[in-house]
């Protein structure tokens, strides 16, 4: 099947709220990938859910237009479930922004 790829922000111990992305539909914590700082933009940049390297596209200052992975079709992201709040435990909540 279509893996989906759920991505939102999540504070971290650096104090900064970072991306986090994680198998939609899945626990999206404890076990989510951390990507660099919400102001540092999520594109560009490889990380790895469910052992599969991943890069957004298309951030222009925002959220991802398009996810790719080596092999895979590129999918678009959408705002699917934006502004949803994940527990997660004794991890601050994420904030989910989309699915791609």
């Amino acid at each position: 099947g279509c893996i989906q790829i759920g991505f939102g922000q999540q504070l971290q111990d650096d104090g900064a709220n970072h991306f986090v992305a994680w198998i939609h539909g899945k626990h999206a914590c404890p076990g989510q990938a951390v990507l660099r700082r919400l102001v540092d933009g999520a594109c560009d940049y490889t990380f790895w859910v469910g052992n599969i390297p991943w890069v957004f596209n298309g951030c222009r200052g925002g959220d991802p237009q398009s996810i790719s992975s080596q092999g895979r079709p590129t999918t678009a992201c959408t705002d699917a479930k934006k502004g949803t709040k994940i527990h997660c435990g004794d991890q601050h909540d994420i904030v989910q922004h989309g699915v791609c």
